[in-house]
C-alpha cells in the first residue's frame, strides 16, 4: 500500500498534470509496467543497473525495517552466523533493524541471505523481496535540466518519484542482488521516457545502460472481427518490420552480429535472439484467436527477439498488447532513438502500421491466396532454416554457395545470423515485391557482399560487411522509413 502522503501527492498530480501522472489508479504504481492506463501515452522503461552504493541509496524496504525482507521470503529464523554478522542476539531483533542503519555492504549481505531463503524461481517472482524505491530520491543535474515535465536548475534536488519508479527486480536469472532492474514509467511518449530514463541514471551517478521499452496499444477487436485475416496480418507484418529495423540498426550503428544469447551456460533458456518465423506466425495467430474469442495467455513465449511481443496477459488493464523494444544500446543517437520509439508508438495506437491496408491485401492475394495469416507471415521473415534458404535462393546465390564448404557456411551463420539476409529472396517481401529497381539493387549487393564475407578469413568481419550491405542496397533506408524512422 502506498504511504498516505504519497497517495495525496499522486492524486493531485494526476488532476493537475494528466500528461505526467503515471496512471489512473494511484495504487497501480506498485505493478510496474503491468498496470498501464491511458495506453496511448503510457510507457515503461526497464533499466538494468549495477546495485552500486548510489542505487542502494534510493532503495528501502516496505516498512523501513528488515522485517519486510524476511516476511517476503517467509523466513522464520536465520543462522547464528547471520545474527552475529549483524550484531544481534536473536531473530526478533534482526527483524527490527532499520534498513538505513546498515552500511552498503551490510545491505548487500542481507539481500544475499534473503535470496538464499527465497522459495520461488526467477520466472515465478523476479522482485527483490521486500524492497522498493524511496518516495523521494536525490538527483544531481550538471546543468539546467527538464525532468518529467519540470525544469530544475543545476545542482542536487530531492524529487518525488513514488509513481514513476516502481518495482525493483533481480537483474537476471542468477538472482544476485549485485544487479537490479528498475521499472521507470510515466504517462509520456516512448521516446521521451527513454530519454528521461537516461537523464535519471546520469543524475543518480550511474552510467547509462541498455534499455527495454514497453509500448502498448489496445487490441483492435472491431477491425479484427471485420476482416481478421487482413488485420492480423497487418499487425504482425508491422511487428516484422519493427524487428527487422531493430536488427538492422544494431548492425549498422554498432557493428553487432545477430546471434542467440542464453541466460546461463547451464540453461537452455534463450535470453536474446533474432525473431523466428514460427514466432512471427504465432503473433498473427494470436490476433486471429483473440478475435474468435480464444483468448490465449502467451507469457514470455514471444519475448526472445530484438522487439519482443507481449499479449494481454502481460498487462493488468484489459485488452492491451505490446511491443517490448529490447535492444536500445547506449551507443544509439538519443534523438534518433526517440524518433524511432515515438514512430512505433504512433503507428500502434493509430492502427496505421506504416503501410496502407490495400498493399497488404494485394500482397496476400498475389502470394498467399490460399494461406492463413500465420503461414503468410512465417515465409516473410529472412531467418529461415538454412536448408530452406538454400533451396529457395536465386540461381546466382546458389552458384556462390556451391563453392563454400557446408561446415564453414553453418559456422559463419551460427556466429552471425544476419548473413541469412544475403541468401534470402526478397522478391516476395510485403514492402518490396512491386519495386523491381530496388530488388535488382538488392540482388547485386547480396551477391557482392556474400563473396566478400566468405573470402574473409573469419566470420568476425561479417558485421562490417553486413552494415555496408544494408546501407548500399537501400534495405535499411526503406524499412526504417516504413515505420517512421
Amino acid at each position: 500500500m502506498l504511504r498516505p502522503w504519497c497517495k495525496i501527492t499522486y492524486l493531485l498530480a494526476a488532476f493537475l498534470f494528466p500528461t505526467i501522472a503515471p496512471a489512473a489508479d494511484y495504487a497501480s504504481c506498485l505493478l510496474g509496467f503491468r498496470a498501464l492506463a491511458r495506453p496511448q501515452h503510457d510507457t515503461a522503461v526497464e533499466l538494468e543497473m549495477t546495485n552500486n552504493d548510489w542505487v542502494l541509496m534510493i532503495l528501502t524496504t516496505e516498512t523501513g525495517r528488515l522485517d519486510a525482507i524476511f516476511d517476503a521470503v517467509g523466513a522464520k529464523q536465520v543462522s547464528q552466523a547471520v545474527l552475529s554478522e549483524f550484531g544481534v542476539s536473536n531473530f526478533a531483533k534482526l527483524r527490527q533493524l532499520e534498513w538505513d542503519s546498515l552500511n552498503a555492504n551490510q545491505k548487500r549481505s542481507i539481500l544475499r541471505h534473503a535470496t538464499a531463503m527465497k522459495k520461488t524461481s526467477f520466472f515465478e517472482d523476479r522482485r527483490l523481496p521486500g524492497i522498493r524505491v524511496r518516495d523521494e530520491v536525490t538527483l544531481a543535474f550538471p546543468e539546467e535540466t527538464t525532468f518529467l515535465g519540470i525544469t530544475y536548475p543545476a545542482g542536487k534536488h530531492q524529487i518525488q518519484l513514488c509513481g514513476t519508479l516502481c518495482e525493483v527486480e533481480y537483474g537476471g536469472i542468477a538472482q544476485t542482488p549485485k544487479e537490479v532492474e528498475l521499472h521507470f514509467r510515466a504517462n509520456q511518449s516512448a521516446g521521451t521516457m527513454s530519454k528521461q530514463a537516461r537523464i535519471f541514471q546520469r543524475a543518480l551517478g550511474h552510467e547509462a545502460t541498455s534499455q527495454h521499452v514497453h509500448i502498448v496499444a489496445p487490441i483492435p477487436v472491431k477491425k479484427l472481427k471485420t476482416n481478421v485475416r487482413l488485420e492480423s496480418t497487418r499487425i504482425a507484418e508491422f511487428y516484422r518490420r519493427a524487428n527487422l529495423v531493430a536488427e538492422m540498426r544494431a548492425i549498422v550503428e554498432t557493428s553487432s552480429a545477430i546471434r542467440s544469447i542464453q541466460m546461463d551456460a547451464t540453461e537452455e533458456v534463450i535470453q536474446f535472439a533474432s525473431l523466428t518465423p514460427e514466432n512471427l506466425g504465432k503473433v498473427a495467430d494470436y490476433f486471429v484467436q483473440y478475435a474468435e474469442g480464444n483468448v490465449i495467455d502467451i507469457g514470455d513465449s514471444l519475448k526472445p527477439a530484438f522487439v519482443g511481443f507481449r499479449g494481454h496477459d502481460t498487462y493488468d488493464q484489459p485488452g492491451l498488447f505490446g511491443f517490448e523494444v529490447r535492444d536500445i544500446d547506449t551507443r544509439y543517437d538519443i534523438e534518433e532513438n526517440k524518433k524511432l520509439l515515438d514512430s512505433l508508438q504512433h503507428s500502434l495506437v493509430t492502427e496505421e502500421y506504416g503501410v496502407p491496408p490495400e498493399r497488404i491485401q494485394t500482397w496476400l492475394q498475389r502470394f498467399h491466396s490460399g494461406s492463413s495469416a500465420q503461414r503468410a507471415l512465417e515465409t516473410s521473415w529472412y531467418n529461415q532454416p538454412l536448408k530452406a534458404l538454400i533451396e529457395n535462393a536465386r540461381p546466382e546465390i546458389k552458384t556462390v554457395l556451391a563453392q563454400i564448404p557446408s561446415q564453414r557456411l553453418e559456422a559463419y551463420i551460427r556466429d552471425n545470423q544476419s548473413i541469412k539476409m544475403l541468401l534470402y529472396d526478397w522478391s516476395q517481401d510485403p514492402l518490396l515485391f512491386d519495386q523491381p529497381g530496388l530488388l535488382e539493387r538488392i540482388r547485386r549487393e547480396q551477391l557482392d557482399t556474400l563473396i566478400q564475407v566468405f573470402h574473409s578469413r573469419t566470420s568476425s568481419s561479417s558485421p562490417s560487411y553486413m552494415g555496408d550491405f544494408l546501407e548500399e542496397s537501400g534495405i535499411y533506408e526503406i524499412f526504417n522509413r516504413s515505420i517512421g524512422g
